[in-house]
């Protein structure tokens, strides 16, 4: 990965347009200014070891049983200086357990857990010091080793069937209906200190959970299918967000920690 963002100074004309001039910005990467030049080459390396089996525990029981040894690197070289060079490694152990249950021919019900990891972009990385405030997406600011990466924990159970074709010439109807939920720690929320300047920050937990339906078609020729989706969202944990431009913000911190609904 190579990243190159730069500056040019425009002029307003009498029509309010704005027109490119040739003053290109070169400051360093120390200047206070918020839009210096970035020159850097990122290199991410994944690494995994993996298992997986299924137990037929009855003929109409299925356990499935899985694990995943993640190793993941992100390291940055800066070529303007030394501000944001890093190298930052990622490593977890990830298991996943399932289950089937036949309970008719045409009818199953599952179950299952799973937990996996999200590392932290070069870009977020990059943008995390809430000291020296990026100007997002397009500048990076610092490489502070202070980003975790994100853990997920997914809960998810559900039946899933099929109605057989009445005829040789009908097609098939099959159907899911499950519902989840995903307990992620350490989830990363990117802060705005200002209109165009923020940072990522891990902020703690927050949960996503719903219900996803299908319905599908099968014919000889063609197929349909309609599918449906409820998420809802929320902070799980106790969070303090600046608000420079709102005229309601409020400098005192809020006290205890209830579930909000994600923005």
């Amino acid at each position: 990965m190579n990243f190159l963002s730069g500056t040019q100074v425009g002029t307003i004309n009498t029509q309010l347009f704005v027109n490119p001039s040739n003053l290109i910005v070169d400051t360093p990467e120390s200047s206070p200014f918020g839009a210096n030049p970035v020159n850097l080459k990122g290199l991410n390396r994944n690494f995994g070891a993996f298992f997986t089996d299924t137990f037929d525990v009855t003929p109409a029981l299925s356990v499935t049983a899985s694990g995943r040894y993640n190793s993941a690197a992100v390291d940055v070289q800066d070529l303007r200086g030394t501000a944001l060079t890093g190298d930052n490694r990622f490593t977890r152990f990830n298991p996943a357990i399932g289950a089937t249950y036949k309970l008719l021919p045409t009818l199953t019900a599952y179950a299952g857990f799973a937990e996996n990891t999200r590392t932290p972009t070069a870009s977020e990385i990059e943008c995390s010091n809430p000291l020296t405030p990026a100007l997002l997406p397009t500048n990076l600011a610092g490489d502070p080793p202070n980003l975790k990466q994100v853990v997920a924990h997914t809960y998810e159970f559900g039946l899933r069937g099929k109605i057989p074709a009445a005829s040789a010439d009908a097609g098939t109807l099959s159907w899911n209906l499950s519902a989840f939920r995903t307990n992620l720690d350490d989830d990363i929320y990117g802060v705005a200190t200002s209109v165009s300047t923020g940072f990522f920050q891990n902020i703690g937990s927050t949960r996503r959970q719903g219900i996803e339906a299908a319905l599908n078609y099968q014919a000889v020729a063609w197929s349909a299918c309609i599918n449906y989706s409820y998420v809802d969202a929320t902070f799980e944990s106790p969070l303090l967000l600046p608000s420079p431009s709102s005229p309601f913000q409020d400098a005192t911190p809020p006290m205890g920690s209830i579930a909000t609904p994600l923005a």
